[in-house]
């Protein structure tokens, strides 16, 4: 989480703050504006107030809890535990899912919903250049592959960090959505990093979004799906943010039978050549070379041949 206070709080409850830290202090602050677009983030407002070690009962237990948990929260900092990288998704009980039709009635809150997805945006990228740093992440009008000081963070990189972004239709038997996919999530759509996306297209060799939309039409995918409101000529919309992605395995799909090859593969090689000699048994000589014969592994790459030099 991050949290920062604008200048009506620097001179007295942040260098308060900065001289308690290694104390780990507990604080309450009201009225903060809290945002999770990217990473949780704690705003103070004009309107908002800072308490440090109250004493109340949940902040001495989360006191108490702290002091407990000290080695956790320790491993969790050195190996950076937080970052979304390292953070895997729990579905819900099969029962507790949605349909969209819910999502359209639901009150402002995350939720999850069985769907298939859909490309939307074909004439748009598939990705966004943004600020490298951590605590920023924020969008860029930055070239890739310049150096660029980011107007956010005042922080001079050597080239911006692409980012997965894109809308999906999100359909059902009960109706239609459209949310924006990011990130790890939007990776499952595309089977590509964005990373490799941006480099597709400065070769001006962008990924077929029919051909992407085609493999995914008998997918499904499990969303974690939040609903927010967003002011639009005088009235308010609502729009939808994915904040987790999980495939679901197609359940007609079953697997390819077992040929003779594969199903003896597994076989002693006594028993394999017993097998195999009994194919001819006229022949001694045929069912004396079968039985000594052994299976050769499978090829790999370093069974390939070697390019020769050419003089």
């Amino acid at each position: 989480m991050i949290l920062t206070m604008w200048p009506e709080f620097i001179d007295i409850e942040a260098q308060h703050l900065l001289r308690i830290l290694n104390q780990s202090p507990t604080l309450i602050i009201t009225r903060a504006k809290v945002t999770s677009v990217h990473v949780l983030s704690v705003e103070t407002q004009t309107m908002s107030a800072i308490l440090f070690d109250p004493q109340i009962p949940q902040a001495l237990e989360l006191k108490s809890w702290t002091k407990a948990s000290r080695p956790y929260i320790e491993q969790v900092l050195a190996q950076k535990l937080y970052d979304a990288a390292h953070q895997r998704v729990q579905p819900p009980p099969e029962e507790h899912m949605h349909d969209i039709s819910y999502a359209l009635n639901t009150p402002y809150l995350p939720f999850w919903i069985k769907a298939k997805a859909k490309i939307v945006q074909p004439q748009h990228r598939l990705y966004i250049l943004t600020c490298p740093a951590s605590n920023c992440k924020k969008q860029t009008g930055a070239q890739a592959n310049f150096n660029f000081l980011c107007c956010h963070c005042n922080m001079t990189f050597a080239k911006p960090l692409p980012r997965l972004k894109f809308l999906v239709q999100l359909s059902d038997s009960t109706g239609t959505i459209t949310a924006q996919i990011e990130d790890q999530h939007a990776q499952h759509i595309l089977n590509i990093c964005a990373e490799d996306i941006l480099y597709m297209t400065l070769k001006n060799q962008v990924p077929d979004i029919a051909d992407i939309n085609m493999k995914h039409h008998m997918s499904t995918f499990r969303f974690q799906v939040r609903k927010f409101t967003h002011p639009l000529q005088n009235t308010i919309v609502a729009k939808y943010n994915i904040l987790a992605c999980l495939p679901i395995a197609d359940p007609t799909e079953t697997p390819a039978p077992a040929t003779n090859e594969a199903s003896s593969s597994n076989l002693p090689d006594q028993q394999i050549a017993t097998e195999d000699s009994s194919k001819d048994t006229t022949n001694p000589a045929i069912a004396q070379a079968t039985a000594t014969k052994k299976r050769d592994p499978p090829a790999t790459i370093t069974d390939q041949p070697k390019h020769q030099k050419i003089d």
